[in-house]
């Protein structure tokens, strides 16, 4: 019962443990870091904020609304439209005329979202001092603006990130749980930050100072645009700031379908950042904690993997049951949904489940982002393939039983064998 020097090799440059600490200490600490208060100002000035409503195909009359119901008054609403769908173009026009709004479309989706609001940035007002905005899906309550503005205490502020919620259309007991997730997630992985580590800007949500946008080039064309954009500003000097107490609703994917194609943006997104800027990462001048929560942050879309290391790990140790391996691999998988113990077994259960079961769709668009990069639409109603789903999902199960599998099997059936084979040769020798 020893851990071979494969396995040590193993747990020293796996992530897997590092996140699972991670993920304990923000769990103990989380009293704590939920105490965190940051200073804010009294608003003596109205300055001109723009707002860009980001769709494709996906437009939502209720969230649209929520933005022209927003009480401040020195703003103006842009509908950013890569729209391709005849109807949903005629209806976003309607709208613009009805609610005063513009719309800005392009001939292209060159540089996906983060290119939309590039080419927009060439159209708004030049006096416009900050930029809210809102994914296609967000409600906002009515004092948002105001409320995001008072944050901007200092000279260094680039963007106010709010807290968001998730909403669900219909309940089911899958939704309910997964939206347990998400709302957990806001409450404690995101506070801490102002102190202990690196606030992102999460792409939508959130109020930016365009004139720090446009003094890094404004928007990174990358899927990850808004961590991407998040580097870059604090490379150049500024920073963040996370707004717990202002709260905004995003809608939660509302199938499996839907989630797993978010899941598919996240992949690609992160895979395309940890290629094009680790260098601005590791020698940025962010400080080294900061660093450390960025990568953190990045890697745990990539935390399903860690399944077929860990599968790998068994079926290589063969005579050898590693009780510290076994440890270590329980609490990886478990550590993330610590913050879901007062939600109940459900929630529990349906959020590792379902994200336990795309670790092989998690491998696959790792390798093909390596290749191409493609921007999925999360809200985008298109119909797909549904054999491709069915394919992932029969093969991720499979997988996800097997793993557990694999340490029972080695344990109680072949680790009795291959010693009783050992310890013949050995007496034989003797």
């Amino acid at each position: 019962m020893y851990i071979g020097q494969i396995e040590i090799v193993f747990l020293i440059f796996s992530p897997a443990w590092i996140y699972a600490i991670y993920n304990f200490f923000i769990y103990i600490l989380h009293k704590k870091f939920s105490k965190i208060q940051i200073r804010k100002k009294d608003l003596k000035e109205n300055p001109k904020v723009v707002v860009f409503y980001t769709t494709k195909d996906d437009f939502c009359e209720e969230a649209f609304l929520s933005l022209v119901r927003l009480n401040y008054v020195n703003k103006e609403i842009y509908i950013l439209d890569d729209s391709e769908n005849e109807k949903i173009r005629k209806i976003i026009d309607e709208y613009a005329i009805k609610y005063n709004a513009k719309v800005i479309r392009r001939n292209s989706r060159k540089g996906f979202k983060a290119g939309a609001i590039n080419n927009a940035l060439k159209y708004i007002d030049k006096n416009a001092k900050y930029l809210l905005i809102a994914d296609a899906d967000e409600l906002v309550p009515k004092d948002f603006i105001e409320n995001l503005l008072r944050y901007f205490i200092d000279n260094r502020i680039a963007y106010v990130q709010a807290k968001h919620r998730a909403y669900i259309e219909y309940e089911s007991n899958w939704l309910k749980a997964m939206k347990d997730g998400v709302n957990t997630h806001w409450d404690y992985y995101q506070n801490y930050r102002n102190v202990y580590g690196f606030v992102p800007f999460l792409g939508h949500g959130a109020i930016i100072d365009i004139e720090k946008l446009r003094e890094v080039g404004g928007m990174p064309e990358f899927i990850a645009e808004d961590l991407a954009l998040s580097i870059k500003l604090r490379n150049n000097g500024y920073y963040g700031i996370f707004a717990n107490d202002i709260v905004a609703f995003e809608k939660f994917p509302e199938n499996y379908r839907a989630f797993r194609k978010r899941h598919k943006k996240w992949i690609m997104g992160n895979t395309e950042l940890l290629i094009k800027m680790s260098k601005d990462i590791i020698f940025g001048k962010m400080k080294w904690f900061e660093k450390i929560d960025i990568y953190l942050n990045i890697i745990s879309m990539f935390f399903t993997i860690f399944l077929i290391q860990y599968t790998i790990l068994n079926i290589w140790s063969l005579t050898n049951f590693n009780i510290l391996l076994f440890i270590i691999t329980v609490l990886t998988i478990i550590s993330p949904s610590l913050p879901l113990i007062k939600k109940g077994i459900k929630s529990i259960f349906f959020n590792a489940i379902t994200y336990m079961s795309i670790f092989i769709l998690t491998f696959i668009y790792l390798i093909k982002s390596l290749i191409k990069v493609d921007f999925p639409v999360t809200g985008d109603k298109k119909k797909q393939n549904d054999y491709t789903l069915y394919i992932d999902i029969i093969f991720s199960l499979i997988f996800l039983i097997l793993s557990p599998l694999s340490l029972i099997f080695w344990i109680t059936i072949i680790t009795p064998i291959l010693e009783k084979i050992f310890t013949m040769r050995y007496n034989a020798k003797l």
